[in-house]
């Protein structure tokens, strides 16, 4: 990497779009994820209502955190990859 103006090689990028668009995406991503736990909630007290009230209580918990990590971290991959390219 050169500067532009004095052609000096001692320079160092500062990946704001990068940045930026990494901090959106997880943003985004844990919105989306918030809704994915909700569903995901709701399909493991299905899934634990067979296994009593303990399985229910468990299903919930274990289907609500999967869905908020799963779309905060697909989130900040896609907002990340896209701030590469802008």
């Amino acid at each position: 990497m050169q500067c532009p103006h004095c052609r000096s090689t001692q320079v160092t990028t500062r990946d704001l779009a990068r940045k930026a668009g990494g901090t959106l995406g997880t943003v985004v991503g844990t919105a989306s994820g918030m809704a994915g736990a909700l569903r995901g909630a709701q399909m493991g007290a299905t899934a634990g209502a067979l296994a009593g009230p303990v399985g229910l209580a468990l299903g919930s918990l274990t289907g609500a955190l999967l869905g908020g990590l799963m779309g905060g971290a697909i989130g900040q991959q896609i907002g990340t990859t896209t701030g590469e390219y802008v």
